[in-house]
């Protein structure tokens, strides 16, 4: 199994290989939201862990209050850039501001994630990690953190991107996991 996952998926995709790691041939991840890793790297990790923890914070308290266009908007701005939540269209928004409930939790998932930053050495499978050259600061350092954790990583960064990089730049990323999973696919059919 090949699992393909961007930021919130890719830590998800990350939590199901350590604890099946038999189970996958490979990862292809861009800025999975590992935040927990943040906590173990010492003063490398103290500015980008306080930053996500403050937008968690404050997407929290908006929530909190019933404010979950505002929310859904500072979410948006923070992992789009500014602006970013001004040029989707209507259903989009509406379909975020559905969704912003949920925020606290993903976050709290993201940052409580129980697993340990020693475990990933147990990944002995193919990663391509991804990220955008103008992505916030605590994607980047996680990014960096994992090419260094996982025996069998590489990464790549997409000239340009930010965090939505998936959508902003299609072509380029698509083109990345077209090429892992064929190649992983056919490395796995030669076995």
């Amino acid at each position: 199994m090949q699992f393909v996952g961007h930021s919130y998926g890719g830590c998800v995709a990350l939590h199901v290989a350590l604890r099946r790691p038999h189970a996958i041939a490979s990862l292809t991840l861009y800025e999975p939201s590992a935040f927990h890793l943040l906590r173990g790297i010492g003063a490398a990790g103290v500015e980008p862990f306080a930053e996500i923890e403050g937008i968690a914070r404050e997407t929290g308290t908006r929530v909190t209050i019933g404010d979950y266009r505002g929310a859904a908007a500072r979410y948006v701005d923070y992992w789009g850039g500014t602006g970013a939540w001004d040029i989707l269209l209507p259903n989009q928004q509406l379909a975020l501001v559905r969704w912003a409930p949920k925020a606290p939790l993903d976050f709290a998932a993201l940052i409580e994630e129980p697993s340990r930053p020693d475990g990933y050495a147990a990944l002995h499978i193919p990663v391509l990690i991804m990220r955008g050259e103008y992505t916030p600061k605590p994607t980047r350092v996680v990014a960096d953190r994992l090419t260094a954790l996982l025996p069998d990583a590489r990464l790549v960064v997409i000239a340009g991107a930010g965090h939505m990089g998936p959508f902003t730049h299609g072509r380029e990323v698509n083109a990345l996991i077209a090429s892992r999973v064929s190649a992983v696919h056919l490395r796995i059919s030669q076995l």
